[in-house]
């Protein structure tokens, strides 16, 4: 199921996405993910991902020098990161 479609070269959420309740995050829609499981050589199993978002690297430099708006920020990737007890 695609989520956005591209209105004047900008991402947006399209009917579909939006009846589901579906919110763009503070960075925009992400746009593509990946992650991969691995174990480390002290036998943690973990996970590493990361998600490309429709922020631009222009607006992320442009707020990293409020410490303020930086801290918001930071507090909601963190919020996005799931973890799992394993075994």
């Amino acid at each position: 199921m695609l989520l956005f479609d591209e209105v004047n070269g900008e991402l947006c959420l399209n009917a579909e996405a939006e009846s589901k309740g579906i919110q763009p995050g503070i960075f925009g829609l992400l746009v593509a993910y990946t992650y991969v499981t691995e174990v480390s050589s002290r036998c943690a199993l973990h996970c590493q991902g990361i998600g490309f978002t429709a922020a631009s690297s222009d607006f992320l430099a442009s707020i990293a020098a409020n410490e303020d708006v930086w801290s918001e920020c930071t507090e909601a990737l963190m919020s996005q990161i799931v973890g799992k007890s394993w075994p």
